[in-house]
């Protein structure tokens, strides 16, 4: 599941399971057991690549009912 946060300045994208998300670029933060963000105003024009294969390897294990919202 994926979410977005707003925490001025800051927007984030929340990945629920990211911890468990292959992230060879390295843009996850976070420390919890399970959940990774990314604060997209750091994502640069060369990560978008890295940030897409992470929403689709988030999205790929979502129930179908998720994915329609």
């Amino acid at each position: 599941m994926l979410r977005l946060i707003v925490d001025p300045p800051n927007l984030l994208l929340h990945f629920a399971e990211g911890a468990a998300l292959p992230d060879p670029a390295g843009l996850l933060r976070g420390e919890g057991r399970r959940g990774r963000y990314i604060c997209l105003g750091a994502v640069s024009p060369d990560d978008q690549p890295a940030l897409h294969a992470l929403i689709a390897a988030a999205t790929a294990s979502a129930p179908a009912a998720t994915k329609s919202l």
